[in-house]
């Protein structure tokens, strides 16, 4: 029913944690792993655990992140996708909150994140609004791992690197085109 892809280039460092977060769903979930022709260790590390189910493309050519989230979502079987980076993790009860969420003509569901790691956006928190699409203009609060309906994300033409570094924005606001976005405990 989900499928939790997992695209990133070299993090090594942080993979484990990513694919384990996403293997250790409350729900069930197809994890897919599609790297972006790394030069580090991330191709052996996500390797290292297709003994837990996790599906993993290899990627020869570095094509970017979104055309590697894209290559992912091709191979998906789950009717709902949830977007994850190499070095983000997810809480255990991540996608069952958000399928609570979700219901039929819901584009996409999107929850509150928290920073993690060093630097000045370290454990940051941020909330979510009800949707308004005027908001998104302001301060966009829609993450990259928000949970999208198949249909909608392949309605809304997938990820799209025409817009640097706003690449969440972007889906987020293609997407809500079908429907009102719903946001997560």
């Amino acid at each position: 029913k989900v499928s939790i892809l997992i695209a990133a280039r070299n993090n090594g460092r942080f993979l484990t944690e990513a694919i384990e977060s996403a293997c250790r769903q409350s729900v069930p979930c197809e994890v897919i792993y599609a790297d972006d022709a790394s030069s580090d260790h991330s191709l052996e590390v996500a390797r290292s655990l297709e003994e837990r189910g996790v599906i993993v493309v290899p990627g020869f050519v570095h094509r970017g992140v979104c055309a590697t989230r894209n290559r992912a979502a091709a191979m998906a079987r789950g009717e709902f996708f949830v977007f994850l980076d190499g070095d983000d993790r997810l809480s255990p009860d991540f996608v069952a909150r958000h399928l609570d969420a979700m219901s039929a003509g819901v584009p996409f569901v999107y929850g509150p994140a928290r920073a993690f790691g060093e630097g000045p956006h370290a454990r940051g928190c941020w909330s979510v609004p009800e949707w308004d699409k005027y908001d998104r203009w302001e301060c966009n609060t829609v993450n990259t791992s928000a949970m999208y309906a198949r249909w909608a994300f392949h309605a809304a033409g997938g990820w799209s690197d025409r817009v640097p570094t706003m690449w969440d924005w972007d889906l987020a606001l293609r997407a809500s085109r079908f429907g009102i976005p719903r946001p997560s405990k």
